[in-house]
């Protein structure tokens, strides 16, 4: 199929993420970055600074603003308001990688799937893939090679769980979610008793992992599950590689969490929180609402956070305490150089 600008106008006027088309209905054959095209490619323009390069090098359809497209001439121009969601959902549509397209038949002959699990029509299952019994999954969900689902999982609808991806007993996946290579999902929670002898002994982790729908986890996280009742990731979160969330923690909707975050035992993040890369979270800890963490946050037990507030450092302050924290320590060799030289005087 040749995919034209007059397509893409239809696919996503009704969902208000394209409202007109300027020019002629022009063809594309790709997607690219702003920074390197050509003229067969569909680009995103969020900023005035690369008007230049556009005149210069004529992409196919530039997809970006009204304001902007009053200063863009003789190009296909698609207009939308929030140009980076049109990227993501534009993108994802038609140039991500297709699950479903592989060379090998929809259930792979190497999987090794219980006699008492259905797999629905819409759904594939690639190579060396292990489902254990009572695992129900959804339609159009893509189990991708070497994944492994143990008993009793639950997987929802238009769900994609990536290679060797391992989802352990009981644990529950809504629709519409990604979770990426390598992350593992319901695995034991962290609690040890120990006898006269500091021996330990694991306390058996029987909670459950819930995972609600439109969730993305990125490689190689893991999500723990709790001594009793659920570790529970709400709608819309994202999750950034090699995050650690443990047993009985909270995670509320629409919360984005950045790479290599751990956060501890029974702590309950509100909705709307961003989380800044290796940010660390002791246990029991409550983050409000639409709160930010940044510079490698540490927040310890008894923290006193606002909602919407912006927060940096280990122990965190707020984010303007910090900033003037660390210009004093910047100039502290000089401040003390200063000192000293009063004292000689």
């Amino acid at each position: 199929m040749v995919l034209k600008a007059s397509h893409i106008l239809k696919d996503f006027q009704a969902k208000n993420i394209i409202s007109k088309m300027i020019g002629k209905d022009a063809e594309v054959k790709n997607v690219a970055s702003i920074e390197d095209f050509s003229s067969q490619d569909i680009i995103f323009l969020y900023s005035m600074k690369y008007l230049k390069l556009i005149e210069d090098k004529k992409p196919a359809i530039v997809v970006t603003t009204s304001k902007i497209a009053s200063s863009i001439s003789d190009t296909t121009i698609l207009i939308g308001k929030n140009i980076p969601l049109a990227h993501a959902l534009i993108k994802k549509h038609y140039f991500s990688w297709d699950v479903f397209q592989h060379d090998w038949s929809r259930i792979h002959s190497t999987a090794v799937i219980h006699e008492s699990v259905k797999i629905p029509k819409t759904s594939t299952i690639g190579p060396h893939c292990v489902i254990e019994a009572g695992v129900k999954l959804g339609e159009k969900t893509a189990i991708l090679a070497g994944a492994i689902l143990e008993r009793g999982v639950t997987i929802g609808n238009n769900t994609i769980i990536h290679p060797k991806v391992v989802i352990c007993y009981g644990t529950k996946i809504g629709n519409n979610v990604v979770i990426y290579a390598g992350s593992v999902i319901g695995a034991s929670g962290f609690g040890f008793a120990q006898d006269e002898l500091s021996n330990n002994y694991r306390i058996p982790q029987i909670g459950i992992v819930v995972v609600k729908d439109r969730v993305e986890i990125d490689s190689l996280c893991t999500i723990d599950r709790p001594s009793y009742g659920e570790t529970c990731i709400h709608e819309g979160v994202v999750m950034g590689s090699q995050t650690h969330i443990s047993h009985g923690c909270e995670i509320g909707e629409n919360t984005i969490i950045a790479a290599q975050t751990g956060i501890s035992g029974s702590s309950k993040i509100g909705k709307r929180v961003f989380l800044s890369g290796q940010t660390g979270i002791l246990d029991h800890v409550t983050i409000p609402d639409d709160s930010v963490y940044l510079h490698r946050a540490g927040i310890p037990s008894g923290s006193r956070l606002k909602k919407g507030q912006y927060y940096a450092g280990a122990p965190v302050v707020p984010l303007q305490e910090y900033l003037r924290n660390m210009s004093t320590f910047r100039n502290l060799d000089k401040t003390m150089k200063r000192l000293q030289n009063q004292k000689k005087d």
